[in-house]
């Protein structure tokens, strides 16, 4: 079993430099267009123009300011819910009720709901320590780390590329005595560049079985309650072995003959390029809206 700090001590800094290359050179390209990219943002909005990550800052930084400590058997656990986004490649996590219920009722073309996967503490109780989320605009995605010389190390190192949120809830610590507690395990994918977390010993065991080449384990993260963890994990989804390449701007709304065709071009590559074509001229995700079949 390895702890978070073991990890980062036979890691150093590869991991984080691994991130930063990605972000500071060989992801250039793919960072600046998914900043650039207006359809990006506007998917993301609702139609008040609040977007996802602008209604949920608040509460994480109300979250932070938490600082009582209470009994463990005063306070029972809250469930974390996951959801995962078939657009982003990434999972969110949250034991916010009403942060759910915003993202099913404004976002769920974008962010499919997984249920609750294990649970945790909305505030401090005693033996557990904060695990800090990260909000990158440019990956669209969440990071969460225990570790607060990693917390630390993403903060002072790349405050361009991730925006740090504050507490997103609190959890063991791996190297805890509480008993009835289990490991949640990290993974990292090079393909979606997001990280993937779960308390399933199955779903883990599966993701390393399957999908090596797209998920690296990093060992375990944290610990949570084992009575909160459900026994009907569903398989992590897998982004696939590669990313697609990038097509440049090739290809015009002529080149389709009927939207479904111009859509299913649009989606393969937006994730990764955003509008790379071109095909969405007022960013409202529907490229090619001349096209027969276009709603």
């Amino acid at each position: 079993m390895l702890h978070v700090a073991s990890v980062l001590a036979i890691l150093g800094d590869f991991h984080f430099m691994r991130l930063h290359t990605r972000v500071g050179s060989a992801a250039i390209a793919f960072l600046l267009l998914m900043t650039l990219a207006p359809a990006a943002a506007t998917a993301l909005e609702s139609s008040s123009a609040e977007s996802f990550q602008d209604w949920d800052v608040p509460r994480n930084q109300a979250s932070a300011a938490t600082t009582s400590v209470e009994s463990a058997a005063a306070v029972d656990p809250t469930p974390v819910y996951r959801f995962w986004s078939p657009v982003y490649q990434a999972h969110f996590f949250t034991t916010d009720v009403a942060e759910r219920d915003a993202i099913n009722a404004r976002w769920s073309n974008i962010w499919t709901y997984e249920g609750p996967r294990y649970t945790a503490f909305s505030t401090q109780v005693a033996g557990t320590i904060p695990l800090y989320r990260f909000w990158s605009a440019q990956l669209n995605g969440h990071f969460y780390t225990a570790d607060v010389s990693e917390r630390d190390a993403v903060i002072a190192r790349w405050p361009d590329t991730w925006s740090y949120e504050g507490v997103a809830y609190y959890v063991y610590p791996n190297t805890t005595s509480t008993p009835d507690t289990v490991p949640v395990a990290r993974f990292w994918s090079s393909v979606s560049q997001h990280h993937f977390y779960t308390a399933s010993v199955t779903e883990r065991d599966g993701v390393i079985r399957n999908w090596s080449a797209t998920w690296s384990y990093e060992g375990d993260n944290f610990r949570v309650p084992a009575a909160g963890v459900p026994v009907d994990q569903p398989p992590a989804p897998n982004p696939g072995p590669s990313q697609p390449g990038n097509p440049g701007d090739t290809k015009n709304c002529s080149d389709f003959r009927n939207y479904a065709e111009a859509k299913s071009w649009f989606d393969t590559y937006y994730p990764y390029y955003g509008d790379i074509a071109k095909l969405d001229g007022n960013n409202d995700g529907i490229p090619c809206e001349s096209l027969p079949g276009a709603p």
